[in-house]
């Protein structure tokens, strides 16, 4: 899972950019069996190919490179994209690669529009001085995970969840698909039963106006006598 989105407000876009290109041109990339790297190889180069052509897209529909952009063999570069707007494929597809495409808003209602713009609801995070702000945007964005002031790769693995939209199976998780109830009762003492091994015998309980002509006995657990019933008058 990776942050697929950054989503700026204006007033930072430029700064935020520049702190993350300069972030992403020292990471490293190459083979982690030889050397230590942050990165290693994409799966094949089909996901090297998509990754590429949508990088290549977004610039062609007016994005800008602010890092990375290359590749050598399944190995591609970090890449920074700024001036990425809604309509650009680098904004509307679920990457899967090293490309963090920055778009801008200019509030709070635009950020939350932008956020539920895209189909892919499985985790978000939201950065904010004001604890209760970033309260107040979660609970508006449509995402199963929303990380206050954290990074958005944190997962809790028993916490059952199954995204929104596209994302995971698209709805919530049923716990009860991956769980066996079990129902075990204790008692401090046991409870002595009628059918126990213990000598039990007692009317029914009369009442002023019913007395009912009913009777059980019951003697022990070996030999249980029948129960005898007469009509009541």
């Amino acid at each position: 899972m990776q942050t697929g989105w950054h989503l700026v407000r204006r007033s930072l876009a430029n700064v935020y950019a520049l702190k993350l290109a300069e972030r992403a041109q020292k990471l490293l990339v190459g083979n982690p069996y030889k050397e230590h790297v942050h990165f290693g190889p994409l799966t094949n180069q089909k996901q090297r190919n998509r990754i590429d052509d949508i990088v290549m897209k977004t610039l062609a529909s007016g994005a800008t490179l602010v890092a990375g952009g290359r590749f050598e063999k399944l190995f591609y570069q970090p890449t920074i994209l700024t001036h990425v707007t809604a309509d650009m494929p680098a904004f509307m597809e679920d990457i899967f690669g090293l490309v963090a495409p920055v778009t801008v808003f200019a509030d709070d209602v635009e950020a939350v529009a932008l956020v539920n713009a895209s189909d892919c609801g499985l985790a978000a995070a939201v950065h904010t001085r004001s604890l209760s702000r970033g309260f107040a945007l979660s609970s508006q964005i449509r995402a199963e995970m929303v990380h206050l002031n954290d990074q958005m790769v944190n997962n809790e693995f028993h916490v059952p969840v199954g995204g929104m939209g596209s994302a995971g199976n698209g709805g919530p998780a049923n716990v009860h698909e991956f769980t066996q109830t079990q129902w075990i009762s204790a008692l401090d003492k046991p409870m002595a039963y009628p059918f126990s091994t213990m000598e039990y015998s007692k009317p029914w309980p009369v009442c002023d106006r019913l007395r009912p002509r009913t009777s059980v006995t019951i003697g022990k657990a070996s030999s249980i006598s029948p129960l005898r019933r007469n009509r009541m008058t």
